[in-house]
């Protein structure tokens, strides 16, 4: 590794904190790159320690080990997504799920207008030991969530995901869906009232049986990301949903 890990690295803000874990490995093995495009908006995905990143816009697979604390390059064959942004992702042992994003012939550039979210699946199944890994794709089929992005996915359970939220085209969506992996099957859930506005860019999370929704942004006016940052409309709310008990 070009430098060690820091202090400086844990920034107030994931995107910043990212942004400089991007300069880590970029430093290490690619140049030539965007630190606000890279890793700031990619996602992580934690396996049995390794820590690999999900959809950056550098070429390559690359992880960190937790164990050795050391990055590491893997090996992946199969269906591999194009990159995106603000796509979601769920651990269910050691496999990935990712769900829809931004997609767009210019991945890297600053300006959201136009670029459509996608509802592409795809499943990434990793061997820690032999640090490799094979993408499938998830065939879609009726019913299946809308194309989107900015939303909540989370493993719920040994063989279910939670899907909520997030902008559909110039819709803020607050639905929610259940994955099944073992049928690898949508089922949209019609949870009673009250429940959270619609919203994207919130903090999800599963504990303890429960999926938990926290704060996010409520408009979907923005058509760029620098406008996303000054322009969005913030809430502090907090919700809870437990209904498969």
């Amino acid at each position: 590794m070009p430098e060690t890990l820091s202090a400086d690295l844990f920034a107030a803000s994931s995107s910043s904190f990212q942004g400089n874990v991007a300069g880590i490995v970029a430093a290490e093995v690619w140049s030539g790159f965007d630190r606000s495009s890279t890793l700031a908006l990619a996602k992580f995905a934690v396996v049995e320690g390794v820590a690999v990143i999900i959809h950056s816009t550098l070429p390559g697979t690359r992880a960190f080990d937790a164990n050795a604390a050391e990055w590491i390059s893997l090996t992946v064959s199969g269906a591999t997504p194009v990159p995106r942004y603000h796509c979601a992702v769920a651990t269910l042992g050691v496999r990935v799920y990712v769900f829809g994003g931004l997609v767009s012939d210019q991945v890297g550039a600053w300006n959201f207008e136009g670029r459509t979210g996608s509802d592409e699946m795809r499943k990434l199944t990793l061997n820690v030991a032999s640090k490799s890994g094979v993408w499938t794709s998830i065939p879609k089929a009726s019913p299946w969530p809308a194309a989107r992005y900015g939303h909540g996915f989370s493993a719920f359970g040994a063989d279910t995901l939670l899907l909520f939220g997030g902008l559909a085209g110039s819709e803020l969506k607050n639905d929610l869906w259940i994955f099944t992996v073992s049928s690898e099957s949508w089922q949209e859930l019609s949870p009673a009232a009250p429940a959270p506005s619609p919203r994207r860019f919130f903090g999800f999370a599963v504990v303890d049986g429960a999926a938990f929704v926290v704060g996010g942004d409520v408009s979907a006016s923005a058509t760029t990301q620098r406008q996303c940052c000054v322009t969005l409309s913030a809430v502090d709310d907090v919700w809870a949903w437990d209904g498969l008990r």
